[in-house]
């Protein structure tokens, strides 16, 4: 009977520590958005509107602007990124009605894309 209890216990804990490993990388820190305005020259924000937040994060539909030269590729508006928010600040400055302005201004670091 003991001789069954401890190869119950070993064999369960041998799935449990390998179900672990099993898990997908995910990185649960990372916001995901998508472009919705890209400097292009223009005078013009790159800015993301979060589309998926993180747990106690700012919430869904805010707009950050952020540097694209972060991204080792050439962004497109439409797309979607993923993305960590090092740190931000709500935008206070001048607004015209030529552009898209927005909430706040972030410091980024890019994610693995999913």
């Amino acid at each position: 009977m003991r001789k069954g209890t401890i190869l119950f216990t070993v064999i369960a804990l041998f799935l449990l520590i390998g179900g672990v490993g099993c898990e997908k990388d995910i990185q649960n820190d990372c916001y995901s958005g998508i472009i919705v305005s890209l400097n292009e020259r223009n005078a013009c924000n790159d800015i993301v509107k979060i589309d998926k937040s993180i747990d106690n994060g700012l919430s869904v539909g805010t707009n950050l602007a952020f540097y694209s030269g972060l991204f080792d590729r050439k962004l497109e508006i439409g797309e979607t990124i993923y993305f960590k928010v090092l740190s931000y600040e709500k935008w206070v400055g001048p607004a015209n009605a030529s552009c898209l302005w927005p909430h706040y201004v972030a410091q980024i670091e890019v994610c693995q894309s999913k």
